[in-house]
């Protein structure tokens, strides 16, 4: 059964704190370095949080073929 974790507390009692290498992966925006990765991929899953750590559900997309 799984639980629905809502708070950052929560889910930094079950893993931690973020390792200092995955937080500096962090982007505020996509760059354009990201764009190209993202343009070349078969398949995208974005997720995001708003600024009151609200979670929007996260988007699939296969891109188009080249």
């Amino acid at each position: 059964m799984s639980t629905l974790i809502t708070r950052i507390d929560d889910l930094r009692a079950l893993y931690g704190p973020a390792r200092e290498r995955s937080v500096k992966k962090e982007l505020p925006q996509l760059d354009a370095h990201a764009m190209r990765f993202i343009g070349l991929a078969p398949l995208v899953v974005l997720a995001s949080r708003g600024a009151e750590a609200t979670w929007t559900p996260p988007l699939v997309a296969a891109t188009p073929a080249l």
